[in-house]
């Protein structure tokens, strides 16, 4: 089963299990306070939209969350490197990132550079 055929299967299973909780309650509902029924379907009704939210937008976990997590934690890295630099370190990279005119020149232009030089 796919994720997209899951996604719309489990609303269909929740508010069939919604419509069981209604039967049920208004069979049992005859020997029941009115208000418990009630509340009970409220309840039932708050859950079920709930449940079909979660589904729809996907927060029980895709690989998406698993990619941003992954994002962050490099953004993290790099972020952490640059506050551990001081004034001479960043002028250097400053440096090694422009041309010898002055144009800034991209990171993987250096790296391939260096790359070479090894």
């Amino acid at each position: 089963m796919t994720d997209t055929q899951a996604r719309a299967l489990t609303p269909a299973i929740i508010w069939i299990i919604f419509a069981a909780i209604a039967i049920t309650a208004l069979i049992a509902g005859q020997r029941v306070e009115e208000g418990v029924v009630i509340a009970t379907m409220i309840s039932s009704v708050i859950a079920c939209l709930a449940g079909t939210n979660m589904v729809w937008r996907g927060t029980y976990g895709t690989d998406n969350t698993v990619a941003d997590a992954e994002k962050t934690k490099r953004r993290s890295r790099v972020e952490r490197l640059l506050d551990n630099m001081d004034e001479r370190e960043l002028d250097e990279l400053r440096a090694r990132l422009s041309d010898s005119d002055g144009e800034m020149i991209s990171l993987d232009d250096v790296l391939a550079e260096r790359r070479g030089q090894r």
